[in-house]
């Protein structure tokens, strides 16, 4: 039996390596798991149709906004906390990114950038009003990539 279980993980790991071993395999594996953290913190009610763009090979955007300030308020962000509390605050932009910046079919590196804008009606890129978290993400096998991969969005998201 152990001699089974220990074949079908080789057999697996193999598939995987397989499939993410590309950078097509790797993109689709970024966008499926990307998906789904936006349906988590990019969709709201006010932006509920949000789709992953992916305006060039590699990198990923999705983009939500939200005007219901009971939501918003349900951040742990201190920042955005402080701006509802002081009515500095109609809307905020939460902004998901994802680039790959290397990849040799092992091996690579990828940049997460999540912004929470709350510099509405205009939403300047040097506005005070926004906090940007970005990480950017080394992995040494795709094996590694596709277990770890989610929790390093998680963490540039507790932006939002």
């Amino acid at each position: 039996m152990t001699d089974d279980l220990n074949k079908w993980k080789r057999e697996h790991s193999a598939n995987i390596e397989q499939e993410l071993g590309t950078d097509e395999g790797l993109h689709k594996y970024i966008a499926t798991t990307l998906n789904n953290f936006i349906h988590r913190y990019i969709k709201t009610d006010y932006t509920p149709e949000v789709e992953l763009q992916i305006p060039q090979n590699g990198f990923f955007l999705a983009e939500g906004e939200e005007r219901d300030m009971l939501k918003v308020a349900l951040t742990e962000n201190q920042n955005i906390l402080k701006a509802i509390s002081q009515n500095d605050i109609s809307a905020i932009r939460y902004i998901l990114m994802v680039s790959v910046a290397e990849f040799n079919g092992k091996a690579g590196k990828i940049n997460l950038v999540a912004v929470a804008h709350w510099g509405a009606p205009d939403f300047l890129p040097q506005s005070p009003k926004q906090d940007i978290k970005k990480l950017l993400y080394t992995f040494n096998d795709v094996m590694d990539f596709r277990n770890n991969f989610a929790k390093y969005i998680e963490e540039v998201c507790e932006v939002f």
